[in-house]
Order: structure tokens, then C-alpha cells, then sequence
């Protein structure tokens, strides 16, 4: 145990409503660790930059590690009632254990970026908690890297081959070496558990990012749980306002609120129709830098003609990049632009057999790459 850890714990307030699958948690844990499969990674000599190879190697030796420790932090992870709580513990115990001098829990946003939720760290070097970094700062070229690789090893950032622009976000918290290792939800690039120094270059060993490995999974498990349990309460609470009263505004304020916390999403809002197809937003719910769109209308030419469009055929409309779109109608794409908006998922709201609105999650500062779970609760919710 280091005398001079400091366990930054604090985690952005959307942590703890990550949304990923609506599966029963006991089934989820069964189905994951039944197709789990034994990860033996590679060591490549003393290359000071080496990612994982999926060929045969040793097995793992439980005389390697420490097996209590790993059935310890195992015990506590599956414990935890809160995403935050179970983030905060895992960084601050592998920390501890490996004599790192930074452990950090990083999701992925978009495509190509991220937030660091969790960090654990030494005193005197520049914190990343809460920044906003893109994958590569942790050593892959790409997103898809990791979805070949099982891990990303560098053991000397001055003599890897990595970019200016990668050695930049590196030197930025005075890293020296690091290692990180992705964390799949249902074949879905969640985020990153990574391990860096800072004092010193550092030789990551085999059986570090073995055990390593085994914590992403056990982490992977019990974050599925938790994801469950979060969008289940979500919809019991929508479900509770809605028996209580039929007070509309009440109903409304309590979906766009519980919608954007589940898909940590920057605004979620609804928008009625009038009887033309025309209409208007009536309620929100968004992060504090972003202008209120409520009153303001979406004029759409393409519905008011079609009278709803897809939306009367109770399908979703979603986009990860408006910059992409091809072929949309020039009144949605002028609109998309008005509003500042980078990526979308959109779900109709009926009353009885009438097209009555839309439910609309919006992404401003960047685009993103919604995942199917994620467009499933947002239609369940509206």
C-alpha cells in the first residue's frame, strides 16, 4: 500500500446512468461467463510498444499472482449498489496493487472520443479525471484496434512508434509507459481500463496483464448488472409517474430526464405536432451550457406531406453523424444545423393510435455511434 495514493474518486454525474442492455442481470452474468473465453496474452521481447495476438501461449499460473487479492477485489466489485462506487473501487485497488502511478476508467462517447470517469493516482502529476481525451491517447491508431487486440502495451513513450500528436496527449499527464485494455459490452467497445506510469518507463509482465484481463471481466460483469438495475428502476420510476397522475407536463419532465441520464446524452426533448405535421417543442431535459430549445418549431416539410412519414409507421429515425446523412429531406438537414446538432436518435410518441409527438435525444458537441440497446430503452421510454 503507497502512503502518497491519492484516490481521486470523483465521477461525472451521467456515470452512473450508463445504458447498454435490457437482458435479466442473472442471465446476462450466465450467457457472459459461459462465452468467455481464456485470454493468454503475448509477450513480444522487449519491444517497448506490443499489443495482444490471439495466438496459442502458456496458460495462465495462479503461482503468478495473488489469488486472494483477485478473489477480493472480485467480491467487492459484485457488492457495489452504484456504477460509480464499483468504478472508483476498481481503479483505486489495482492502483494500490500494482504500484502504478496512475489507474484510470475511460468510456467511450463517440466514435472517437472519450471522458475519464474513474482515476486513481499518485500525488504530483496532472490529473485526467473528468477530461475529455480521443481513444488514440492510449496508444491504438484506431478504435477498431481494439477489437483485434486484447491489450495496448507501451513500455517507453520516448521510443515507441507512436504519433507527435499521441506523444503530445501522453506527455500532457507525464506519462512514461502504459497499458490499457478495452471493455466489451454485448460485442459493444464500451471503454478502457488503463494503467499508466509516470516516474518511469515500465516493462509491463505477463501475468500483470492477465490478471489485468480477468478484472475487465469481472468489472464487464458487474457493470451489466448494475446497467440493468439502472434502466429498470428508470422505467419503474416513468412507469410510477404516469399511474400517479395525468398531469402531462409532470409525465413528460420525468421521461426526458430519465431518458437523458440513462443515455448520458446532452438533450433529450419533446416535440408535439400540431394537426398539419407542424409543431413545436414542449419539454427538455439538457446539460447546463446548452440554449433551451423549448417553444421553438421544426418545420419539416417531408412530414407535414407525409403526414408523419416513418414515424406514423412507429419506426425510429436515428443518425450518428449529420455531416453523413445522404439523401435527407433539405429542411431536416438545414434544421439539424440550426440546432447544432452532431447526432440523433429519434422514437414517435402515440396516444392510442394517433401520432401524437416525438421523443428526441440529441448529441451537439460531437457525433455518436448509438448502440442497438441503447435506441430499444429510448423507444421503451417514450
Amino acid at each position: 500500500m503507497k502512503n502518497n495514493t491519492q484516490d481521486n474518486q470523483e465521477i461525472t454525474d451521467s456515470s452512473a446512468d450508463l445504458t447498454l442492455d435490457a437482458n435479466s442481470p442473472d442471465a446476462t452474468m450466465q450467457n457472459l461467463e459461459q462465452s468467455e473465453s481464456r485470454f493468454n496474452p503475448v509477450i513480444f521481447g522487449n519491444s517497448s510498444f506490443r499489443s495482444g495476438n490471439s495466438s496459442d501461449v502458456p496458460a495462465w499460473s495462479k503461482d503468478s499472482m495473488n489469488m486472494d487479492w483477485l478473489f477480493t477485489i472480485a467480491k467487492q466489485m459484485r457488492q457495489a449498489e452504484k456504477i460509480d462506487t464499483l468504478l472508483a473501487a476498481t481503479v483505486t485497488e489495482v492502483q494500490q496493487y500494482l504500484h502504478a502511478d496512475r489507474v484510470l476508467l475511460y468510456q467511450l462517447q463517440s466514435q472517437n472520443q472519450g471522458v475519464v470517469l474513474a482515476e486513481s493516482m499518485v500525488n504530483g502529476y496532472t490529473p485526467s479525471l473528468k477530461e475529455s481525451l480521443p481513444i488514440i491517447a492510449f496508444g491504438a491508431n484506431k478504435p477498431e484496434d481494439y477489437q483485434k487486440e486484447p491489450f495496448i502495451a507501451i513500455d517507453d513513450t520516448a521510443n515507441t512508434g507512436l504519433t507527435f500528436y499521441q506523444c503530445q496527449l501522453l506527455n500532457q499527464f507525464q506519462v512514461q509507459a502504459s497499458l490499457s485494455l478495452p471493455i466489451f459490452i454485448r460485442d459493444q467497445l464500451f471503454g478502457l481500463l488503463v494503467v499508466q506510469q509516470c516516474s518511469h518507463p515500465r516493462q509491463w509482465q505477463e501475468n500483470e496483464i492477465t490478471l489485468l484481463y480477468q478484472i475487465v471481466t469481472e468489472l464487464r460483469l458487474s457493470l451489466q448488472s448494475l446497467i440493468f438495475r439502472n434502466e429498470q428502476q428508470a422505467l419503474a420510476r416513468v412507469s410510477e409517474k404516469a399511474r400517479q397522475t395525468i398531469d402531462e407536463e409532470n409525465i413528460f419532465q420525468t421521461t426526458t430526464r430519465e431518458v437523458q441520464k440513462l443515455l448520458n446524452v446532452e438533450r433529450v426533448a419533446i416535440y408535439k405536432f400540431n394537426s398539419d405535421y407542424c409543431g413545436h417543442f414542449v419539454f427538455e431535459s439538457k446539460v447546463p451550457n446548452l440554449h433551451s430549445i423549448v417553444g421553438k418549431s421544426w418545420d419539416d416539410t417531408y412530414l407535414k406531406q407525409h403526414q408523419g412519414g416513418l414515424f406514423r409507421e412507429n419506426k425510429p429515425y436515428v443518425v450518428d453523424d449529420v455531416a453523413r446523412i445522404t439523401g435527407g429531406s433539405d429542411c431536416y438537414l438545414e434544421a439539424f444545423e440550426n440546432f447544432q446538432i452532431e447526432a440523433c436518435a429519434i422514437a414517435p410518441i402515440f396516444v392510442g393510435q394517433e401520432l401524437w409527438g416525438l421523443l428526441c435525444a440529441y448529441q451537439h458537441s460531437d457525433t455518436r455511434h448509438w448502440l442497438e440497446d441503447e435506441i430499444k430503452l429510448h423507444r421503451w421510454l417514450k
